[in-house]
């Protein structure tokens, strides 16, 4: 199967890739709502929800299985919300991909915006020379038609493929212990006005080589 192109234009693919939990469910997504935003169609019911006029909103909040008797909170954004994003990416998506490439400590950050995909069946060609794909791009299986990502990432796109490395196992052999920290608990409480004061402040606090603790 052939490289699949992404337009730049479509600033709308936000709601398809960025603003839901990876862990919804297989006949839940957001392929409605960006139907309805591209084809700009005045609908009341739908513009009642579907409105950037909107600040008070709720999410729908809902549960996973983490582990074997434990349970992980996620929320799905109110549609009102998700269009606030869209504006977000499209104004401020050069200045994430700065912030965010200045850690030296990142596996996984923004690196540009994506512009193309293979689909699955493409990269499980064992024909298919390695080099030929790239591997910051965004996946998706073949009956799918969207990028699973907005941007192209560096250094591993996915965690599971740190672990799998050989950056991971190198570091396996050098150290005898490897604990873990687990932050998720710690994003609800953050208080977001000291972003702001990090990127602010960052170049007078941080040398050169080590500056950026964003990505």
């Amino acid at each position: 199967m052939s490289k699949v192109k992404i337009p730049h234009d479509d600033k709308n693919r936000v709601v398809l890739t960025d603003t839901l939990p990876y862990e919804t469910p297989i006949t839940f997504s957001n392929e409605g709502l960006y139907n309805y935003l591209n084809k700009n169609e005045t609908n009341a019911f739908a513009s009642y929800f579907i409105n950037k006029n909107i600040i008070n909103t709720r999410p729908y909040n809902f549960k996973i299985k983490k582990g074997y008797n434990s349970k992980r909170t996620l929320s799905v954004p109110h549609p009102s919300t998700q269009l606030m994003f869209i504006d977000l990416y499209s104004e401020f998506s050069d200045l994430i991909i700065d912030l965010c490439s200045r850690s030296v400590f990142s596996i996984r950050f923004p690196a540009k915006v994506a512009s193309a995909f293979y689909e699955k069946q493409l990269l499980s060609d064992p024909t298919t020379p390695e080099r030929s794909v790239e591997k910051d791009e965004g996946l998706k299986t073949s009956h799918q038609q969207f990028s699973s990502s907005y941007f192209a990432y560096q250094k591993y796109n996915f965690i599971h493929k740190f672990y799998d490395s050989y950056e991971f196992h190198r570091l396996e052999k050098k150290f005898c212990q490897h604990p873990k920290l687990d932050i998720s608990n710690c994003f609800p409480s953050i208080y977001t006005h000291t972003i702001a004061w990090a990127v602010v402040n960052l170049p007078k606090l941080v040398p050169s080589k080590s500056r950026g603790f964003l990505g």
